[in-house]
C-alpha cells in the first residue's frame, strides 16, 4: 500500500519548514494542572522576557491521553506578559476545556498565522494535484467498493459485514469483508435491466475459510439466474454471460456463505451489459477529461470450480471515446465503449487528492510536495504582510527556494493539474 501521511504530521513538517530556527515550533508538554496554561520545560530561560511570546497562539496537535481526547484541536493565545521563563508557562486565553498534560504536543504558530491558515494552505495544494487511480466500471452501485458498507446490504444476519483495507486481501482501495453462516452475506442495489440483454458479471473474492456462493439474482421475481461457487484462498475472479430472463426488470450481485462460518473478502462486483455503450463514471471521477485509458482484463486460467478463474491483472487497452459533453445536463458525465465487450473494464484516470480536516485525516500525496507547496503559499502571506524591506527580502527568499523545491518535485511526479493558456487575439481589420 501506498506510504500515506496525516494531516497532523502535515501541520508540523510545515510550520517547521515555515518558522525555521524559532523556538519553540513543535514542543512536547510537561505535567500541568490548569487549562489556562501550557508547561514545555526546555523552553526555560530566566533571562527571557515575559513578553516574548505574547499573542501566539497554541494548536494542541495530540492529547498523550488517547482517543483524540480534548483539548486535542484546540487553540488559545498566549496573554500578554504570559510567559514565566523561570517555569516555562506560557498562560493562555481562552482556557482549554481540559488541561494540557504530560506528552501532549502543540504547535506555537507566529506572525499572526491562525491554524486553519496553515490547513487551508495544505489543501490548496491537495485538491489541486491529479493523483492516478484506476477503478472498475460497473453498473453496480459500490461495485468499486469505494464507497461505504451500506451500498451491500446484508442478507440473514452475517456476524461480519464491513468494508475493509487489510492489503493482503484488498486488490483496490477497500473491499467487502464479509464472515456469516450458511446462506447469509451481503446484496447488491437493483440494477435495471430489460429482457433482452445479456449480462457480463465479473466478481473479484478471496475466501479466507469455508465456501460462498455468488449469485446473478432476479430481484423482480425473487429467484436465482445463476450461482457460482467459491472456495480459492488466493484471490479469484468469478466471471459468467448470461441472459436476463424473461419478465425481469432488476438483478443483484448476491455473495452468501455455502458453509458455517466462511470468510471472503470481496474485491468488486462488475456487471456490465453487451447491449449497452454508455456508461456513467464511477464517483471518484470528478469529469470525464480526467480519464485517460480503459483497460480489460483478459480470462485467467479456470480453476477447479466452474466459472473460477485465477486472478491475473494484465490490463490492456480496451477502444472508447468520450460521449459527448454538456455542462448543463444532468448527466453528462460519461464515456462510450466502441463496442460491447466481454471482458471487465476499468478506468484510468487521474482525480484531485481529497481534501484534508481532521488530524488524523491522511493522503498518499508525498508529504514533502505538500510541505513544500503549502510553505510557499505561506512564505509569500509573510512576504506580503511584512512593512520593512528586509523582512520583504527575507520571507521572498525563502518564499522562492520553497517554491522551486515544491515545482521540482511536482515535475518529478506528474501530479500537477494542466494549465490553463490564453492565447492572443487575431484581429482582422475591416475596411
Amino acid at each position: 500500500m501506498a506510504t500515506t501521511t496525516t494531516l497532523r504530521t502535515l501541520l508540523e513538517r510545515l510550520s517547521e519548514e515555515v518558522w525555521e530556527g524559532e523556538y519553540p515550533i513543535l514542543a512536547t508538554c510537561a505535567t500541568n494542572a490548569t487549562a489556562a496554561s501550557v508547561v514545555v520545560t526546555p523552553a526555560i530561560y530566566s533571562s527571557e522576557s515575559a513578553n516574548k511570546y505574547d499573542g501566539l497562539w497554541v494548536y494542541v496537535t495530540y492529547d498523550a491521553g488517547g482517543a483524540a481526547a480534548a483539548p486535542e484541536g484546540e487553540s488559545a493565545r498566549v496573554t500578554s506578559a504570559g510567559f514565566a521563563p523561570t517555569t516555562g508557562t506560557f498562560t493562555v486565553s481562552p482556557a482549554f476545556t481540559a488541561a494540557v498534560t504530560a506528552s501532549d504536543q502543540v504547535l506555537f504558530l507566529r506572525n499572526g498565522f491562525y491554524i486553519d491558515d496553515l490547513i487551508d494552505s495544505i489543501n490548496d495544494i491537495v485538491r489541486n494535484l491529479l493523483t492516478p487511480h484506476w477503478s472498475p466500471l460497473t453498473l453496480v452501485a459500490g461495485g468499486d467498493m469505494e464507497g461505504a458498507v451500506t451500498d451491500w446490504a446484508a442478507v440473514g444476519s452475517p456476524t461480519t459485514r464491513e468494508m475493509a483495507t487489510t492489503a493482503a486481501h484488498t486488490l483496490l482501495r477497500q473491499s467487502l469483508h464479509l464472515v456469516a453462516n450458511a446462506n447469509a452475506g451481503a446484496t447488491s442495489a437493483n440494477v435495471l435491466v430489460t429482457d433482452v440483454e445479456n449480462l457480463l458479471v465479473s466478481v473479484a473474492v478471496k475466501v479466507i475459510s469455508g465456501s460462498y456462493t455468488v449469485t446473478l439474482y432476479d430481484a423482480t421475481n425473487s429467484a436465482a439466474i445463476k450461482s457460482v461457487t467459491v472456495d480459492e484462498s488466493d484471490h479469484t475472479e468469478v466471471r459468467f454471460d448470461e441472459a436476463v430472463p424473461s419478465g425481469c426488470e432488476a438483478v443483484t450481485i448476491r455473495v452468501v456463505s455455502a458453509a458455517a462460518a466462511a470468510e471472503i473478502y470481496v474485491g468488486w462486483a462488475i456487471v456490465l451489459s453487451q447491449e449497452h455503450h454508455r456508461y456513467a463514471l464511477p464517483s471518484l471521477v470528478s469529469d470525464a477529461s480526467e480519464i485517460k485509458d480503459v483497460l480489460y482484463l483478459p480470462l485467467g486460467i479456470q480453476t477447479a470450480n466452474a466459472d473460477n478463474y485465477v486472478l491475473d491483472m494484465k490490463l490492456r487497452s480496451a477502444s472508447w471515446r468520450q460521449f459527448p459533453r454538456d455542462w448543463q445536463h444532468q448527466n453528462s458525465n460519461h464515456i462510450e465503449v466502441d463496442r460491447p465487450y466481454t471482458w471487465p473494464l476499468f478506468l484510468e484516470f487521474n482525480a484531485p487528492g481529497t481534501v484534508l480536516s481532521a488530524l488524523t485525516g491522511t493522503t498518499t500525496i508525498p508529504q514533502e510536495l505538500i510541505v513544500q507547496g503549502a510553505a510557499a503559499n505561506c512564505l509569500k502571506r509573510l512576504r506580503d504582510k511584512s512593512k520593512s524591506e528586509a523582512a520583504v527580502r527575507k520571507w521572498e527568499g525563502r518564499r522562492r527556494e520553497a517554491a522551486r523545491n515544491y515545482q521540482m518535485m511536482l515535475e518529478n511526479y506528474n501530479l500537477g493539474r494542466p494549465e490553463g493558456r490564453l492565447w492572443p487575439q487575431h484581429r482582422t481589420p475591416v475596411a
